[in-house]
């Protein structure tokens, strides 16, 4: 399961044909205030980037590993940050 920025970046690449998407039904609950929370975070991420250098990447990163993953396969089932990073760079 992927969320709506992976997506995008999935869709953008050149080497992407066609996707299938299956939608869940949303829950209703919602999430309040993601947009507030999203804002501070994403101002706060090159912080986090020059701090914690193995435990943030990006949406993009994450889309390139995840078409990297399916074309090329990867032993593991369960990434972490520094295997989305290498199949990021490898795709």
């Amino acid at each position: 399961m992927v969320g709506e920025g992976v997506m995008l970046e999935c869709l953008s690449h050149p080497d992407i044909a066609q996707v299938l998407s299956v939608v869940r039904n949303p829950s209703g609950a919602g999430q309040k205030n993601i947009k507030t929370f999203m804002k501070i975070l994403s101002a706060l991420y090159p912080v986090f980037k020059v701090l914690m250098p193995n435990s943030t990447c990006t949406l993009q990163e994450v889309a390139l590993a995840l078409i990297a993953s399916v074309k090329k396969g990867y032993p593991l089932q369960v990434l972490e940050v520094r295997d989305i990073k290498v199949l990021a760079k490898s795709a």
